[in-house]
């Protein structure tokens, strides 16, 4: 059961409908469905063409708006279906997708603009350059610059075509040990990255030992990571360190769209400017699905009580001097120069209106009384899944995240439901040790009755009964993978 967004990414958490469902993981992820549409006179539309995009997260609420301004600038005739989870838990996941999109494997994708750096493209280097873009309001400017327009000139030496670049989520420190501020505070951690070069060495310069990690991975051998607010959130990092410094924000992660160079030229000329004008039109829309993304994280992070630290100016001049080196050897290539002057010129122009410091929501608390606070723990056994399977037409059972990877996953893991103040968090450890969160929010009592309001939309209603030991969900509001496990088996409270 992999937690919704990401890694990376996460991410979204997004209410079942009637196509397929992903994971169990997230207990509900849906995707995009397909298919002819009849116009007034009863008559059909000719069927679209369709472009299958490699998506190295779990949902693709970032790429949402760029796929419908496809759709809507093709009249219909071009559409984007994305292929989740590409690539998942590979270390070297972004080289591996522009392979395969050169490759023809699959039509399109996107990397971090940071992937370059394993091809010896420095095109893209301003864009993650430490420190230069620090907020939604200057990536928004940026992007919309059309500075990343030359930088996608640089594809072409990979035989693939640039698409356009859209604003990606800001990224933060983690830390487990300590409190990250300054230069000193990150001496000798194992801070785990994504990317090649150019954040290894950011992090080098601040003292760090950078540690490369795979797509989706657990918390291991690290000491603190650079990571934005949903992926840590649905990862469930915040299990494992704590402390979260709220005002650093190392760079974004621009997403970079490309197309296999012969899928390109199969489009009409209408369909190829479809897709090539898409990106610009979709900026605004982007930047404000990252806004509400780490708005709906945070919220789930405050209810975990994660620690919220703070840099000083002074902390904050400090870390740009550490990095200065090497921004200044980034400069040494005559374009990126050329774009970090660009970006500074705009930082001057851009106020970073709506930029609010993250701080945890003030909410009241819902009344749970009856029922003790704690961690309740439960294993699925195959029993379980067969009854629960045998209630579900077999053409109904992957809507309902049953499709047989999902039940082996469930089957494999061992679940927490931790109950805190009203709140809620259900946790799964997989065989390999992975930590991820499938859904959480609020939830209420009234006498036996269990009323669990998801962050991610969905109401889960039942009955429920504590013994002092067990607790035990009935009559639950949702069949499938919901059901199965969260009403199975009894969750004994750990003490």
């Amino acid at each position: 059961m992999r937690a919704r967004s990401s890694v990376e990414p996460p991410p979204m958490r997004t209410r079942t409908t009637g196509c397929a469902a992903t994971l169990v993981a997230a207990l509900l992820a849906a995707t995009g469905c397909g298919g002819s549409t009849s116009d007034k006179a009863g008559g059909e539309h000719p069927k679209p063409t369709v472009l299958t995009m490699a998506n190295p997260v779990f949902a693709p609420r970032e790429l949402e708006p760029f796929a419908h301004e496809v759709a809507k600038r093709s009249g219909g005739t071009l559409r984007i279906r994305f292929a989740n989870l590409w690539r998942d838990r590979e270390r070297d996941f972004e080289p591996g997708t522009i392979h395969d999109v050169k490759a023809g494997k699959i039509q399109m994708g996107w990397v971090g603009s940071r992937a370059f750096d394993a091809f010896g493209i420095t095109a893209f280097d301003a864009l993650q350059a430490p420190f230069a873009i620090d907020s939604y309001a200057l990536e928004q400017a940026v992007i919309q610059s059309r500075i990343p327009d030359r930088m996608l000139a640089g594809l072409k030496p990979l035989g693939v075509v640039g698409v356009g670049v859209l604003p990606g989520p800001l990224r933060r420190p983690l830390s487990a040990p300590r409190p990250l501020r300054s230069p000193s505070d990150f001496a000798g951690l194992r801070v785990g990255y994504h990317g090649a070069n150019e954040p290894a060495d950011a992090l080098h310069a601040l003292g760090a030992r950078p540690v490369q990690l795979a797509s989706g991975a657990p918390w291991r051998g690290i000491d603190a990571i650079e990571q934005q607010l949903a992926s840590i959130n649905a990862n469930a990092y915040d299990q494992n360190a704590r402390y979260l410094t709220a005002n650093v924000v190392f760079w974004p992660r621009p997403l970079v769209l490309f197309i296999n160079r012969r899928a390109f030229g199969r489009l009409t000329a209408t369909q190829q400017q479809a897709l090539t004008g898409a990106a610009h039109t979709v900026v605004a829309a982007t930047v404000a699905a990252l806004r509400a993304q780490d708005r709906s994280a945070m919220a789930d992070l405050c209810r975990r009580r994660i620690t919220l630290v703070s840099a000083s100016p002074a902390d904050v001049e400090e870390l740009r001097a550490a990095d200065a080196p090497l921004l200044e050897r980034l400069e040494r290539q005559p374009e990126t120069k050329s774009a970090l002057a660009a970006i500074n010129a705009l930082r001057e122009r851009v106020a970073p209106a709506g930029e609010q410091p993250l701080r945890c929501p003030s909410v009241g608390r819902p009344s749970a009384g009856g029922l003790p606070d704690g961690d309740y723990t439960a294993t699925i056994t195959p029993d379980d899944a067969a009854r629960e399977l045998a209630q579900i037409p077999r053409s109904e059972r992957r809507p309902a995240g049953l499709a047989p990877a999902g039940v082996r996953d469930i089957l494999h893991s061992r679940f927490t439901l931790s109950l805190r103040n009203g709140s809620f968090a259900l946790y799964q450890r997989h065989a390999d040790g992975r930590r991820d969160v499938g859904i959480q929010g609020t939830y209420s009592l009234y006498r036996d009755r269990f009323v669990g309001r998801g962050s991610n939309g969905d109401t889960l209603r039942a009955r429920w009964s504590f013994n002092g030991t067990q607790l035990r969900f009935t009559d639950f509001s949702f069949a499938g993978a919901y059901r199965l496990v969260w009403a199975s088996e009894p969750w004994v409270l750990s003490h």
